[in-house]
């Protein structure tokens, strides 16, 4: 399953507002994941300083790559 927040992506659309899912890699949680993919091991979160804060890049939201087994879980 491929699910993502981003307009365009090729997954699934979803509206964080509505549904909630909970993104693991390599058994840890991922915080402010855009995009999990599980087929390709994927996973585009925003890049974070050493306090945990999202780091900003041209006025954005600074993304970075990770790779590994991801799991997306449906939160209830």
């Amino acid at each position: 399953m491929r699910i993502s927040v981003l307009e365009g992506d090729c997954g699934r659309v979803i509206n964080p507002g509505v549904e909630r899912y909970e993104v693991l890699l390599n058994g840890e949680k991922v915080s402010h994941c855009f995009t999990a993919d599980e087929e390709n091991g994927l996973v585009i979160c925003a890049k974070l300083d050493p306090n945990g804060r999202m780091l900003v890049e041209n006025g954005e939201v600074a993304m970075q790559e990770l790779h590994g087994v991801v799991v997306v879980r449906r939160i209830q």
